[in-house]
């Protein structure tokens, strides 16, 4: 990580650790992002406000999701996915730099002390395995948790006829925006939860380049079950 200090420093006003957070992230996609910056800051190589930076920066949807669930499985074109991974990636960029001020400004500059280790003792190979194994349920169980929590919220919600008596109420910003009116219920959707919000604007009667919009911005906004999902490893940070 040290390496990339000299790409964070200049754009982000970040560590080259921060790099590692944004990489792995952009890879797996939500919530790696949250997940790292919590165990960078827990082991004192982040400030709190670097914390706030990185978590941001790494708030990143996984190419997997966006290019074959949502592209191609969902819109039935590969080459949209194109498209929504470079308007995804460059928003998370974008707002990593906007954030770079706010670094100077915060009156917690200082470092979390990190936990002492104890003798170093080399673990074995089943201890390692039967570690990631649980760690792996537990990651699991929080996201599917948060997955099928949101997904009865809006089933919920749209028992009440909610989102699309907001969408009649959207529609003409969405019409001054270019979008379909159509999409309005999808995009209020997704912002609750994403997977389900970017199902409902597939299936929606609307051009592929309104689909594509839709998708983009549910991708990136998240939605709660996203944000939630996030702070079940950044509860910890404060």
């Amino acid at each position: 990580t040290k390496y990339l200090s000299f790409l964070m420093k200049p754009l982000f006003g970040l560590p080259g650790e921060s790099a590692f957070a944004f990489f792995m992230a952009a890879i797996s996609g939500y919530p790696m992002g949250a997940r790292l910056t919590a165990e960078l800051y827990e082991a004192g190589r982040l400030t709190r406000p670097q914390a706030v930076g990185t978590a941001i920066l790494s708030s990143c949807c996984g190419p997997s999701f966006m290019v074959g669930a949502v592209a191609a499985g969902m819109l039935l074109s590969p080459s949209a996915g194109l498209i929504i991974a470079c308007a995804h990636y460059l928003a998370m960029i974008t707002i990593g730099i906007f954030y770079r001020p706010f670094l100077t400004l915060s009156p917690q500059p200082s470092r979390r002390e990190p936990p002492k280790q104890k003798k170093q003792e080399h673990p074995s190979l089943t201890g390692i395995v039967m570690d990631s194994i649980a760690s792996s349920a537990v990651a699991l169980w929080s996201v599917g948790s948060y997955l099928i929590f949101f997904s009865a919220l809006i089933s919920i919600i749209n028992s009440f006829g909610i989102l699309s008596t907001l969408g009649n109420v959207l529609a003409p910003a969405f019409r001054l925006l270019g979008i379909s009116p159509n999409l309005a219920p999808a995009i209020l959707s997704g912002a609750i939860e994403m997977t389900g919000g970017c199902v409902d604007a597939a299936s929606a009667l609307a051009p592929l380049s309104s689909k594509v919009l839709a998708c983009t911005f549910i991708i990136t906004f998240g939605g709660l079950s996203v944000a939630g999902q996030s702070l079940f490893y950044l509860r910890k940070t404060g």
